[in-house]
């Protein structure tokens, strides 16, 4: 029972043998069957809360298809309110866990290191085009919008250096974050 303004969903707690508690703390996301599916991207939360401005570059956002080019992102965010980062800002967990239902017997994780994650902000920015989630398209009655990278997990070699695939890596990854 996290309260809302954890940084994250889920506080695993082991004791070791000494007596000692280690703590994790995880992020879980999941992701859209239909898109991953479609895409084998998942989404990497980039901004979770925002309004455009004005409706002119609103309107020249989705006629882009509501793409937003490495090249573009400055004047982006020239043209927008932040109300609340993403978790690739604001997440204080340990892990971020990605988590898609493939069918009724499979389903697909991705495991990530979360300072590992963060300290790809940039990469993400010079490399991957923003997407804007139009809520307004899905006929929410939310009155902001939300912005992801969308990342083939399998095929980006910067993704994959931050992922928990192992017990080294996790204590790897638990280290980091005990260090900082």
């Amino acid at each position: 029972n996290l309260n809302f303004h954890a940084g994250y969903d889920v506080e695993v707690v082991f004791e070791t043998k000494d007596g000692k508690a280690i703590t994790i703390k995880i992020e879980v996301k999941t992701e859209e069957h239909y898109w991953y599916s479609k895409t084998k991207n998942i989404g990497l939360d980039y901004i979770s809360a925002f309004k455009f401005k004005n409706q002119t570059y609103k309107n020249k956002i989705r006629n882009q298809g509501n793409w937003v080019s490495p090249e573009e992102l400055n004047e982006f965010k020239q043209n927008i309110i932040v109300k609340r980062d993403g978790k690739l800002y604001t997440c204080d967990a340990d892990i971020q866990l990605f988590y898609c239902k493939l069918n009724e017997t499979e389903a697909k994780f991705f495991a990530y290191c979360n300072e590992c994650l963060k300290n790809l902000r940039t990469y993400f920015e010079n490399h991957y085009p923003l997407r804007i989630n139009d809520k307004a398209s899905y006929d929410l009655n939310d009155t902001w919008e939300s912005a992801a990278y969308f990342v083939n997990p399998e095929k980006c070699p910067e993704l994959k250096k931050c992922e928990i695939n192992s017990l080294d890596k996790l204590m790897e990854c638990l280290w980091a974050r005990r260090m900082m």
